[in-house]
């Protein structure tokens, strides 16, 4: 999935929060005042958490960042329902639906939408002959083999659909710059560009070859 969303319409704690409330204080005679100087500083503290909790919810209800309760209120909302589905792959499919709705499945819109799943350099795709659209995914937070089906939907028919994913620790050659190594599927330590693509899906049975 893409990086965690923290920006909420420009809305952040202000990092002087007290300290800037201080400095509103009309003249140096009043922030003389200690017990008054003290008590606003509690005081601000205060509304300084309430701040900060305020920010947090409005992350927390973001698509990308929602979880638990607040991703089901999301989901209903959409009209998706969770269907035993974890947070990531449920947060997976109720992206590319809400994409498939609002767009019209041109090449640049898929790729916009596997951005929002995948993050910008972890997949990389190609258009080949025969209406073929192959996808390979080299990192991802959810499971990929859940969201299949709205994969395919959110492209335009007919499209012959090849989805891959790389897995493994990458080895290669010393002093080889140009390439990126080769890998294991059956190595668990790290999933990433270099590993070694296997075949998730193929929407027809006439070109399983990759």
């Amino acid at each position: 999935m893409a990086d965690i969303v923290k920006d909420v319409n420009h809305i952040h704690p202000l990092p002087d929060f007290v300290e800037g409330g201080i400095d509103y204080l009309p003249g140096d005679f009043l922030k003389q005042k200690v017990d008054l100087v003290k008590f606003l500083s509690i005081y601000l503290e205060r509304l300084k958490k309430l701040d900060e909790m305020f920010v947090e919810l409005s992350e927390k209800r973001l698509l990308a960042n929602a979880s638990g309760s607040n991703l089901d209120e999301i989901g209903r909302q959409v009209g998706v329902e969770r269907n035993g589905l974890n947070d990531n792959n449920y947060r997976a499919i109720i992206i590319i639906l809400l994409a498939s709705s609002a767009k019209h499945g041109t090449r640049p819109e898929v790729i916009g939408t596997l951005k929002q799943l995948f993050g910008e350099d972890n997949f990389t795709t190609y258009k080949g002959y025969n209406y073929r659209f192959d996808i390979n995914v080299s990192k991802t937070c959810f499971e990929i083999e859940s969201a299949i089906k709205e994969i395919q939907d959110m492209l335009p028919m007919p499209t012959h659909l090849r989805l891959t994913e790389s897995k493994g620790v990458a080895f290669g050659f010393k002093n080889d710059k140009q390439a990126i190594g080769f890998g294991s599927i059956h190595s668990n330590i790290k999933e990433g560009p270099g590993g070694l693509a296997h075949l998730v899906f193929v929407s027809d049975e006439e070109n399983t070859k990759i």
